[in-house]
C-alpha cells in the first residue's frame, strides 16, 4: 500500500484551495492509497484541509499560477523514489472505487490522459495571438443580434438551464447520426424548401420536436430554444455572419466558425522556439491526470525547463499543457500509451456531446449513444454549478 500514492499540487488563491478541499473529500472516500498535497504554504489565502502536506518554497518572482506549475513540473524531484504516483488537478473529482486501478495502467516513464482537443483548437488558449479575443468578440456579437431578433430569448438564462443541455444534446446527435434520423431530416429539408405551410411540426423523438411556425425547438413541452437557422437571413443582414449548410456552422466574414476557435499560431511558435513540427490534427495530452515514478525524471527535467523558458516570453500564456506537448515530441513519446477516458472524463457544462443517464444509481454518462462510467470527473467548467444535473449527482455521492 505504501508504494502508490495520489498527489495534488495547489497554492495561492482561496478559490483554488476551496476546489482542492472539495476534491480531497471525494478522493479520501474512495482511495485505498495515501494522498499528498504539495504547496507553498506562505502563498495560500486559506488553509488546506489535509494532514499530509509537503511545503516547498517557490521563487518569489513567480505569481501563484506560475508557482503551482513550477512545483508540478518538478514532482519526481520533490518526492521519495520507489513509489508510483498519480497526479490530479484540483478540479478532478473521484467518483468510484475503480480509481485505485489507475496504477495498473502505468507505462513508464509517464502516462497521461488524452485531451479532447486537436492542437489547433488548443492554440488560442496557449499563446497571445489575439485569435481568442476575436473569437469571443464574434461570439458575443452573434448572440447580441440573436437576442434582438428572437422574441423573449435570453441566452444567458436559457443556456444555463440543465434541460437545455438535453435539448442541445439531442440536436447534436441528429447532426452526428443523420441516417438514424432520416425521416425528420427529410421533413426538415422540405420545411426549408416550402416553408411551414407544408409542415408545422417535425417530431424528432417522443419529447422533442421542431415547431416551424414559432421557429423553436421544444423539449417536454416546456423548454424552448430558437431554431437559429430559421433566422439566418436576419442574422446575416445585421452581422454578416452566414450559416453554411455543408459545414453546419455559422461563419464570419473571414470564413471562420464563430463557435469553434482554432488557429495555427501555437504550432508556428513551437517551430520557432523549439524547432519542432507538430501535425495540426494531433490530439494533445491533458495535464489533469497522469502517473509517474522516478523513471520520469528526464521527462520532467525537460518539461520544467521548457516551461520556465516560456515564462520569460509574454507571447506564451501561463500554462503547462503547451510545454507538455513540446516535451512529448522532444522525447519521441507523442505516440505513447494514454490512460482510458474513464480515468479523466473531461466534463464541460457547455459540451453538448454528452448527457447524464437519469436511470443509473452511480454516475453514468451517455456519449455518442454509448454508456460511460467515469472513475475521475475533470470538471474544468462550471465547477460547483448546482443547476447542473451532473453536479447534483456528484453531491449525492
Amino acid at each position: 500500500m505504501n508504494n502508490k500514492a495520489f498527489i495534488f499540487v495547489v497554492c495561492g488563491e482561496r478559490k483554488h484551495i476551496e476546489t482542492l478541499n472539495f476534491s480531497l473529500k471525494y478522493l479520501k472516500k474512495f482511495s485505498n492509497y495515501p494522498i499528498w498535497v504539495i504547496t507553498d504554504l506562505k502563498r495560500n489565502e486559506i488553509e488546506i484541509n489535509h494532514d499530509n502536506i509537503i511545503n516547498i518554497s517557490t521563487p518569489f518572482e513567480l505569481n501563484n499560477h506560475q508557482a503551482s506549475i513550477y512545483l508540478k513540473t518538478q514532482l519526481p524531484f520533490l518526492l521519495p523514489d520507489d513509489v508510483i504516483y498519480c497526479y490530479l488537478d484540483s478540479d478532478v473529482i473521484a467518483v468510484s472505487r475503480e480509481i485505485n486501478n489507475i496504477f495498473s495502467h502505468f507505462v513508464p516513464p509517464v502516462t497521461f490522459a488524452s485531451d479532447n482537443k486537436e492542437v489547433d483548437l488548443f492554440s488560442p488558449y496557449s499563446v497571445n495571438c489575439g485569435c481568442l479575443e476575436k473569437h469571443l468578440s464574434d461570439h458575443q456579437e452573434f448572440w447580441n443580434i440573436v437576442s434582438h431578433i428572437v422574441p423573449n430569448f435570453d441566452k444567458d438564462i436559457v443556456i444555463k438551464m440543465p434541460e437545455t443541455r438535453d435539448l442541445l444534446n439531442a440536436i447534436n446527435n441528429i447532426n452526428k447520426k443523420p441516417f438514424l434520423n432520416i425521416i425528420p431530416l427529410i421533413k426538415y429539408v422540405l420545411y426549408y424548401l416550402f416553408g411551414n405551410k407544408l409542415i408545422n411540426k417535425i417530431k424528432i423523438k417522443d419529447n422533442l420536436y421542431l415547431d416551424t411556425s414559432l421557429k423553436n425547438w421544444v423539449l417536454n413541452e416546456k423548454i424552448f430554444y430558437p431554431n437559429l437557422t430559421a433566422y439566418r437571413k436576419e442574422i446575416y443582414l445585421k452581422s454578416n455572419k452566414i450559416f453554411k449548410w455543408k459545414r453546419q456552422s455559422w461563419i464570419n466574414k473571414e470564413g471562420k466558425d464563430i463557435f469553434k476557435c482554432k488557429c495555427s499560431h501555437l504550432r508556428e511558435e513551437i517551430r520557432k522556439t523549439f524547432s519542432l513540427h507538430i501535425p495540426k490534427n494531433y490530439i494533445i495530452w491533458n495535464g489533469g491526470v497522469f502517473i509517474f515514478n522516478n523513471q520520469a525524471k528526464i521527462f520532467f527535467k525537460h518539461w520544467h525547463e521548457n516551461t520556465m523558458n516560456i515564462f520569460k516570453n509574454s507571447y506564451w500564456k501561463i500554462r503547462d499543457q503547451a510545454t507538455l506537448l513540446v516535451t512529448a515530441f522532444q522525447l519521441n513519446l507523442q505516440k505513447h500509451y494514454n490512460l482510458p477516458e474513464t480515468y479523466n472524463f473531461l466534463a464541460d457544462f457547455y459540451d453538448y456531446s454528452f448527457t447524464l443517464s437519469k436511470n443509473d444509481y452511480d454516475i453514468t454518462i451517455i456519449k455518442d449513444n454509448k454508456k460511460i462510467k467515469p472513475y475521475f470527473l475533470h470538471i474544468y467548467h462550471e465547477f460547483g454549478n448546482n443547476n447542473w444535473d451532473l453536479w447534483q449527482k456528484i453531491l449525492s455521492l
